[in-house]
């Protein structure tokens, strides 16, 4: 008997402790107060914390705790908006690192090219068709067409460094918008 007693007696503070927790609950117009004082200053000086739970008819103990949990709350928002900030920020930054690293690419491939073409320039511009110096002007081959050194002399006078690199930018375009 003395069993169905002790539980019952356990029961009955079971709910008297709902009880109690639900009238611990704060009102709409206690938050509402709390929540406007919290955006002025997120601590209350003691004074401050018993004047404000005298107004709302709290404990101040009440106040207390319902600031401290704000604040957690308050600082658990930021992290989270501060990772979300550097996470999209990580994210622009990798993205264009990808890009500067294509141009890169194609940059060194566009001096390769350069260099190539700047001594196939100092040798002839290419391979020699005839290899005999002392017999008429010099023709070799570039790529399928047969160029003579004078008119190879010509091309170079004529080209423009700007519309090399505009023609490689180009070309550096639809390597990069092909590899993405």
């Amino acid at each position: 008997m003395a069993e169905n007693s002790s539980s019952s007696s356990s029961i009955e503070r079971k709910k008297s402790m709902k009880h109690n927790n639900s009238s611990r609950r704060f009102s709409d117009e206690q938050i509402k107060s709390l929540e406007s004082v919290f955006k002025r200053e997120n601590k209350l000086e003691p004074r401050k914390k018993v004047e404000m739970a005298r107004e709302l008819g709290l404990h101040p103990r009440q106040v207390a705790i319902w600031f401290q949990n704000r604040r957690a709350r308050w600082k658990s928002k930021q992290v989270e908006q501060d990772y979300y900030n550097l996470k999209a920020d990580y994210d622009t930054l990798a993205h264009r690192f990808e890009s500067l690293k294509k141009e890169k690419h194609a940059l060194l491939h566009q001096v390769s090219q350069l260099k190539e073409l700047d001594s196939g320039s100092e040798n002839g511009g290419g391979e020699l068709k005839n290899g005999n110096s002392s017999s008429g002007p010099l023709e070799y081959m570039q790529g399928d067409k047969l160029v003579s050194e004078e008119e190879e002399e010509e091309r170079h006078e004529n080209l423009d460094m700007a519309s090399l690199f505009d023609q490689s930018y180009s070309n550096w375009w639809d390597i990069w918008s092909s590899n993405s």
